[in-house]
């Protein structure tokens, strides 16, 4: 059997669900997408940072906001933030952020056995974890 590979190549995979927010100041009503595997991978390794060795550290400093940068778009599937709105993001609403970061990680299929595993899910340091 020969498989045609355009036919995954071409599909039309990528979602766009509604979240509702309900904080004060917000919309209402904000959609996430799903990140294709070149940008979760690109998150993923904005996590990890790779020493000599074996040696890792952790950057978890704004994860949330940087994740929400990612997903939060419009109805239509545009990004509402780029990657230098992380820091301002980062200034907003935990609430909020969790709520929109929660709806992201189920649309994206990122568990938290994911997360912890990117963590190293031990008690080493994070190296850039302050608030």
């Amino acid at each position: 059997m020969v498989f045609d590979k355009n036919l995954i190549l071409n599909a039309d995979d990528l979602e766009i669900r509604e979240v509702k927010i309900g904080v004060k100041g917000w919309p209402e009503v904000l959609w996430v997408r799903t990140l294709t595997g070149a940008e979760r991978d690109s998150w993923e390794a904005g996590i990890v940072n790779l020493g000599p060795g074996e040696d890792k550290s952790y950057n978890l400093k704004n994860i949330r906001a940087r994740f929400v940068s990612m997903v939060a778009c419009e109805k239509s599937g545009n990004r509402i933030f780029d990657n230098g709105d992380v820091a301002a993001l980062g200034t907003k609403s935990a609430q909020a952020l969790d709520l929109i970061f929660d709806a992201g990680q189920k649309l994206n299929g990122i568990r938290d056995d994911d997360l912890e595993g990117l963590a190293g899910n031990s008690a080493a340091t994070p190296a850039d974890c302050s608030i």
